[in-house]
């Protein structure tokens, strides 16, 4: 029987950071992680696919931090930052929603239990999105729900991120391609030799 582990965990205090940040007690994650993944749903159903890269959160005693990774800082943030005003709003609603069912379960000792915490969003932009696989692999999504060829839409993608100089990709398709009933695989994969 195989275990599989996450590929991060090999990577975290190396290369890779933790998504969300916090202190909690034996029980007292578990609104941390509720609040998280509502915030991150909301963003992904607010934001078209290719606009956000990654969400990471700091929560403490009375505040709490998102921080946004995105290629298109313009589109977070909204014409005079009035979508980065609506997110915090959400946020407080959901911050809230989860501290009214913590209280009726009396478990609010740990989450924010005095008042409402100090929101704060941060925007950082991403230099290079051909080096990032999520915003790759989300642009291509969306081509293909546009109905474009798969071929050429990966082997076009392909050769935008050989331009921009990162050494290798490799690009797999697997399921029912275009218009083919019997499910298969397609890959193609552009290498540089480092000679």
């Amino acid at each position: 029987m195989g275990r599989k582990v996450h590929p991060i965990v090999y990577r975290l205090g190396v290369n890779k950071e933790w998504d969300s940040r916090y202190f909690a007690l034996h029980w007292g994650f578990t609104p941390f992680i509720k609040i998280d993944e509502a915030i991150r749903n909301y963003l992904t159903k607010t934001f078209q696919k290719g606009v956000i890269e990654k969400v990471l959160f700091e929560h403490s005693s009375n505040k709490f931090r998102a921080i946004i990774y995105t290629p298109r800082p313009g589109l977070v943030v909204g014409r005079q930052g009035a979508q980065t005003k609506l997110i915090e709003k959400k946020i407080n609603q959901i911050i809230e929603s989860s501290r009214t069912f913590l209280k009726s379960q009396n478990k609010v000792k740990q989450l924010h239990k005095e008042k409402q915490p100090l929101i704060s969003i941060e925007i950082r932009e991403v230099k290079d999105s051909e080096a990032s696989a999520s915003i790759v692999a989300q642009d291509i999504a969306v081509q293909l729900e546009r109905r474009m060829p798969f071929r050429k839409t990966i082997k076009g993608m392909l050769a935008k991120i050989m331009r921009n100089k990162n050494k290798s990709k490799r690009k797999a398709r697997w399921g029912r391609n275009s218009s083919v009933r019997m499910g298969g695989g397609w890959q193609c994969t552009f290498t540089n030799s480092s000679l």
